[in-house]
């Protein structure tokens, strides 16, 4: 952007608005403005070439959308995370203000240096939410504890640790009260409590731009005529004020060069009055606290990860699941029916305690502590599923014995979106696809989650290639390959109808045969990681010496190099990095090669791509490590080695859950015992508050108790002798 409003093409139109707020003279200029100023608009402003595209439609200064929570006029900064606008906004810590939604993808920011452009705010989040004070959000009835603001505005930051103590914005980035302590964030009365880990170790950055000091010109929505001294002069910041008593922060004061003083928008209903020409340090926030601008229309889900439409059960001993009751609704006679019964969840109270449905009709309320989700891998962590065609030819892959079949004995859904009792699948078996899109949508919870591509797939015929260790099935249908939670599909015979086939997949007719056939539509990127995920080494090598051709291109949201990871193909991984693969590259999930070759079960992908340089720690976006959805899957293997690689045995995913914590809730001693042995911390407690101990007795199992109180007395031991 250039400095003057000229080269910003800027039209001034009049309004006759009364809604407008003045701006009154200062004791120095005496130039008082009305309320019917002209307000100014602004079209066809464009960034660099580097930005988030130009300003698809004109400014307007009146009745803006708030459609997404943060709402216009909050004041943001750049996402590092998936921020790729250069310094557009002026690099990291620079402020900008909201100027309105031009969809729900899509919104326009002008920066507090005059940039403006459009940026994500769905799929991926370009902006983070600083302070959403002046877009008047309160919460009435709540004061901060330390400065005594009531009611607070913009967001609410309420201890975890404490009864009944809330803070500001300002204060809790401010480090007021417990730094070890942890706090929901909750951005307006109406929204979810999301748990923040303690300050102590958060990354605090200095926000940058119109803050007392910085030197300003006139910006993209001046309309007070000279008071300025003219359209290029200087002022400088005093401080920073309210415009009105219901928008907080949503202004600065002025002493402009000519000697005028002044009260001008910054935020305000998304305005900008001003454009900073020498910026300065303003206060200081915890980066990676502040809410993500448009992460927040995701369905409705508690504090502790379930949401409406998961299946859950009750697996704890009935003397602990009283116990936990207490507070919660407590435990009636009736409610026996939940042990061993599968039920649905169908609310959240506004104490974060889950409604659950059962088959008799009834509903109970629970802990969500009582509850474990049905079929999550991860207790609610994605699985890093390659979504592409697999071929006849890998339909067992390297992480299970060829001729073998895993039988799976569950109540499944008919295509339809009926039940159908006591299926058993074998690999080669023909199946159905559920035909039914919303309920498609609530079994895949848990179970890989259901991607919009696999649209096409339902009601449609495929066939089992996999059976992983949760009974989860990797079908090749359509001309891809997608995991199916097997209560989704349905098992049907040879000539296409429901009912009984061989586990071996045998007489498949011409029909059904066509449903496996590849279908490359003459991308390269498809050609090579379909030729990956199928395991074709020749082919490979014949695409990648193609001028045109990216090693690293993605089709279906992959790389060649995760879907061979997966599948274990080790000549076709060994040939992509020898044509300079990237071992690091991320899927929509946030998923690495290192992470698919985990979910696959293939040990010797985990050790090839480690030789290469693979970051072994590399966290998806739940912040699951290899080793997390390793020991969820039940790799024994994959675990073992990872651990003997050197990687850490005690991260936390976005959860608070360690590998060990993991262990426990799989029941499985081999990987508990591995992971204790590679020096796994049993302190770490999860979001819920948990420790391993703390955990294992949850789960009622004593011998967990005894091996997590045998290390603690070693440790004390040692401690003691030093």
């Amino acid at each position: 952007f250039n400095d003057t409003m000229n080269e910003l093409n800027i039209n001034i139109t009049p309004v006759t608005d009364d809604t407008i707020p003045s701006n009154t003279a200062g004791a120095v200029g005496g130039v008082g403005v009305s309320n019917r100023s002209l307000l100014t608009t602004a079209s066809g402003l464009h960034p660099g070439a580097t930005g988030g595209g130009g300003l698809g439609s004109a400014y307007t200064g009146a009745g803006r959308n708030v459609g997404i929570e943060g709402g216009v006029g909050a004041r943001v900064m750049r996402n590092a995370n998936d921020w790729k606008w250069a310094k557009q906004d002026g690099g990291e810590g620079h402020l900008g203000t909201v100027r309105n939604f031009e969809s729900a993808e899509e919104v326009v920011v002008v920066w507090d240096n005059g940039t403006a452009a459009n940026y994500r705010c769905l799929g991926a989040y370009d902006l983070r939410i600083v302070d959403s004070a002046s877009t008047g959000i309160k919460h009435e009835g709540a004061m901060c504890d330390f400065c005594k603001q009531s009611p607070i505005f913009g967001i609410r930051w309420k201890c975890a640790e404490c009864i009944n103590y809330d803070l500001c914005s300002l204060c809790y980035h401010s480090d007021k009260h417990n730094v070890r302590h942890r706090f929901y964030r909750i951005l307006n009365p109406g929204s979810e409590r999301v748990i923040i880990e303690p300050r102590r170790k958060g990354k605090k950055i200095a926000v940058k731009g119109i803050f007392p000091g910085a030197r300003v010109v006139r910006g993209v929505d001046w309309q007070w005529e000279d008071q300025d001294g003219g359209n290029g002069k200087r002022g400088k910041v005093t401080e920073v004020q309210d415009w009105s008593a219901a928008s907080p922060r949503s202004a600065a004061y002025i002493i402009w060069d000519n000697g005028a003083k002044n009260l001008y928008r910054v935020g305000f209903e998304g305005m900008a009055d001003l454009k900073v020409v020498s910026d300065v340090k303003g206060h200081t926030v915890y980066r990676d606290h502040l809410p993500l601008l448009g992460e927040l229309g995701a369905g409705r889900s508690s504090v502790h990860g379930f949401q409406i439409g998961d299946m859950v059960n009750v697996d704890l001993d009935l003397e602990i699941v009283q116990s936990l009751q207490h507070g919660h609704g407590g435990w009636t006679e009736g409610m026996f029916e939940c042990l061993g019964t599968t039920g649905t969840v169908v609310g959240i109270d506004e104490d974060h305690d889950i409604v659950v449905l059962y088959p008799s009709t009834n509903k109970w309320t629970f802990n969500p502590a009582v509850l474990t989700r049905v079929g999550s891998n991860t207790n609610g962590h994605t699985n890093p599923n390659i979504n592409i065609a697999s071929g006849l030819s890998s339909s067992v892959s390297n992480g299970m014995v060829a001729g073998t079949s895993g039988t799976v004995a569950l109540e499944g859904a008919t295509a339809s979106g009926g039940i159908a009792s006591n299926i058993q699948f074998s690999v080669g078996d023909l199946v159905q696809i559920c035909s039914d899109l919303e309920r498609i949508r609530i079994l895949q919870r848990g179970h890989g989650e259901f991607a919009e591509a696999m649209a096409p797939t339902l009601g449609k015929i495929g066939r089992v290639l996999q059976i992983y260790h949760d009974n989860d099935l990797k079908v090749d249908v359509c001309g891809t390959a997608w995991t199916y939670n097997p209560a989704a599909v349905v098992k049907v015979s040879n000539d296409g109808s429901t009912g009984a086939v061989n586990a071996s997949g045998d007489g498949l007719s011409t029909r059904l045969k066509k449903l496996f056939e590849s279908h490359v539509s003459g991308d390269p990127n498809e050609e090579l990681v379909k030729a990956a995920a199928n395991g074709d080494v020749v082919k490979c090598e014949e695409i990648v010496k193609r001028v045109e051709v990216d090693v690293n291109g993605v089709f279906a949201s992959h790389t060649a190099l995760q879907a061979a990871s997966q599948n274990g193909h080790i000549e076709v991984i060994k040939t992509l990095l020898r044509n300079n693969a990237n071992v690091e590259i991320e899927d929509r999930d946030g998923d690495r090669a290192v992470h698919h070759a985990a979910f696959g079960d293939e040990p010797g992908v985990i050790t090839a791509l480690a030789q290469s340089g693979a970051d072994l720690n590399a966290r998806n976006k739940r912040r699951q490590t290899p080793l997390h959805i390793a020991v969820n899957k039940g790799h024994v293997h994959v675990v073992k080695t990872l651990l003997e690689l050197g990687c850490h045995a005690s991260l936390q995913d976005c959860e608070g859950d360690t590998p060990i914590h993991d262990s426990i809730s799989k029941k499985r001693d081999d990987m508990l015992a591995l992971l204790l042995d590679h020096s796994a911390d049993i302190t770490l407690a999860n979001n819920n508050g948990f420790n391993a101990l703390h955990h294992a007795a949850l789960r009622g199992n004593p011998r967990y108790v005894y091996l997590c109180l045998a290390i603690c007395q070693t440790v004390c031991f040692y401690q003691l002798i030093n």
